[in-house]
């Protein structure tokens, strides 16, 4: 939570000034570790409020499958795509969402 004291406010440009604001996000994860090879499919949503000057929110959609190479490494890929319901904040929300995947080898040690 970011709250201003008035007259100092950031400025976001030479007319406009940061607003008090409060940001938070929420996810759910389900999955499942297979009994053959290790393998762990997995869906991933999550909703985020992310205030700037304009009003800033979005959800990601996604899934994916972690492979358990080890007790401390895995392999993770992971395909998502990102919506921005707000209309607002981009003149033609459509064309602001966007797809993609990564894929990453975690070590815990």
């Amino acid at each position: 939570q970011q709250e201003y004291v008035d007259g100092l406010r950031a400025a976001t440009s030479a007319a406009t000034f940061q607003i008090d604001q409060t940001r938070w996000n929420t996810y759910g994860i389900l999955s499942y570790r297979t009994p053959w090879v290790g393998l762990e499919p997995f869906t991933f949503i999550e909703y985020a409020n992310r205030p700037t000057a304009n009003d800033n929110k979005s959800w990601v959609i996604s899934g994916g499958v972690i492979e358990h190479l080890a007790p401390g490494t895995q392999l993770k890929f992971q395909a998502f795509y990102i919506h921005f319901p707000d209309d607002d904040v981009f003149p033609d929300a459509s064309s602001a969402d966007f797809p993609g995947w990564d894929m990453r080898l975690v070590t815990a040690f």
